[in-house]
């Protein structure tokens, strides 16, 4: 009787807590094996869905602007600005390479560094939204006796948080042109990253302002020669500067008219472009000077005297008479 009580006790006890244990079924199959293969089926599911979302970030847009881009730099170096616009978000997951080869990309990390030291490729990594950065690359390892086109290659890559690569871009459209050099040795242009540039940049010479003695209200004329080796077709532009200040709005214009002051400094400067290259400025200048004391009135009549004329008239009288009254 009292075993009897014992088993309805037990029964109205446990009854309320079946709900909290899941029945499982398998042939061999304990409680611990059923609950790890339920814990690795979520955590399975959770992995499939943040790798879901990783890769539903948008591709890093950058925009980049390239000194000399399809000219000759104006120094030893090429500057890469760049500013990262949207698509890194705030996870310093981006990276930006550039190089004048595309195969230096694929180097060790001691061989970017080599690289990085003769500034023949430039890195900046951990970059997000909003991030600006400036890349560098060094054209004096490349100048040989020719002047050549150079490819300049960007890599944009970005990583999932695990390290591995989620967008990767290699861009090709910019490049600069690679002066000549004083060495006499030959450009290596086998891997056809190069393009030989036979162009010849214009030449400016003779370049005088007339007339040489300009008064203050004078017109004045830019006079110049230009030159170009490959008979292209040339854009000159003038420039016109009064005591060091650039005064005319028209860049193509020859003349300048205007009411100089006296001693103003007057130049002009002529640089001509082939649509490749552009030359050398050359420049001339010239010292305004006052209008004459003397105004003319007509061919048959003696010219007027100014305030210094009318007083030396004066005194010339003056001591003329002086001599006639002795």
């Amino acid at each position: 009787m009292k075993t009897d009580r014992i088993f309805v006790f037990l029964l109205v006890v446990m009854l309320p807590m079946s709900g909290c244990f899941e029945f499982f079924e398998g042939p061999g199959e304990t409680l611990h094996e059923h609950i790890v293969q339920n814990s690795e089926s979520e955590n399975n599911e959770n992995v499939s869905e943040e790798e879901e979302t990783e890769y539903e970030s948008d591709e890093p847009n950058i925009q980049l602007e390239v000194d000399s881009n399809g000219t000759e730099p104006s120094s030893e170096y090429v500057y890469v600005n760049g500013t990262v616009l949207s698509g890194a978000g705030e996870e310093n997951d981006v990276t930006v390479e550039i190089a004048f080869e595309e195969e230096y990309f694929n180097g060790s990390a001691v061989g970017k560094y080599d690289r990085m030291q003769n500034n023949t490729l430039d890195r900046e990594q951990e970059i997000s939204d909003g991030d600006t950065f400036v890349l560098t690359l060094s054209i004096e390892s490349l100048m040989c006796n020719t002047a050549f086109n150079q490819t300049i290659y960007i890599k944009i890559e970005e990583l999932h948080e695990n390290g591995t690569v989620q967008y990767s871009t290699i861009l090709e459209n910019y490049s600069v042109v690679i002066p000549a050099g004083e060495s006499d040795e030959d450009c290596n242009n086998s891997s056809g990253n190069n393009t030989v540039n036979s162009n010849t940049a214009p030449v400016v010479t003779d370049v005088t302002i007339s007339p040489l003695e300009a008064l203050q209200n004078d017109e004045l004329t830019c006079n110049y020669n230009v030159y170009d080796a490959d008979g292209d077709t040339l854009v000159v532009n003038v420039t016109w500067l009064v005591n060091g200040i650039v005064i005319n709005t028209d860049w193509q214009s020859d003349t300048l008219g205007s009411a100089f002051n006296w001693e103003d400094e007057v130049e002009c400067s002529v640089t001509a472009s082939d649509d490749q290259q552009t030359s050398n400025a050359d420049n001339y200048s010239i010292t305004i000077l006052p209008e004459s004391s003397f105004v003319s009135n007509d061919d048959d009549e003696l010219p007027a005297l100014g305030a210094f004329g009318t007083m030396a008239a004066i005194v010339a009288g003056i001591f003329a008479s002086g001599r006639k009254d002795e």
